[in-house]
């Protein structure tokens, strides 16, 4: 079963850079930890009391490892053609209440996972998130108010799927069956 016909792009983009990544991270810990003491678990989760706070479940930047898309595609023989690299910041809004939600889409699934479990510190994952702002690095707020992720790099491919010799047979009996 194939995906693409012989000589078919596929087109992918990833991220490479994304400080709101680390931030949702400090807002995950924030929110899980609240005031209480906490320690590493043995499999590497912070733990509350006998409570395991939740390991996230998205990464954006799964794939932003140098060459680990272009070796999982050069291994499915689809050779890239083309690369590049460019910059998009991540635009927040000018309410806090929207900036934080736009800013814990990769963690939602696990806030919501600790309002379930009545494990969730409201409270101190706001302060966490505004100390994410003072910091001015991973989220930046303009003059006007906006609110956005700067620095974003993301990384663009198009890679194609060669001619093989099975393919140009086909093609050929193809074509003979069309011209008999």
């Amino acid at each position: 079963h194939r995906v693409l016909k012989p000589g078919g792009s596929f087109l992918v983009s990833v991220w490479v850079n994304v400080p709101a990544d680390p931030a949702s991270d400090i807002i995950l810990r924030h929110s899980c930890v609240g005031p209480n003491p906490w320690h590493k678990g043995e499999d590497k989760r912070d733990v509350v009391g006998d409570f395991a706070c939740p390991l996230r479940s998205k990464r954006p930047m799964s794939l932003s490892k140098p060459h680990l898309l272009e070796n999982m595609l050069e291994k499915a023989n689809l050779p890239v053609v083309e690369s590049s690299n460019d910059e998009y910041p991540l635009k927040l809004g000018k309410t806090k209440d929207f900036a934080f939600k736009a800013l814990t889409l990769p963690i939602r699934t696990e806030l919501q996972q600790l309002k379930k479990d009545n494990h969730y510190h409201h409270q101190d994952a706001g302060e966490a998130f505004e100390d994410v702002l003072k910091e001015g690095f991973m989220v930046k707020q303009r003059e006007d108010g906006e609110m956005e992720v700067p620095y974003n790099i993301y990384k663009f491919l198009v890679a194609r799927r060669e001619f093989e010799d099975d393919d140009i047979a086909k093609e050929t009996k193809a074509l003979v069956r069309r011209s008999t």
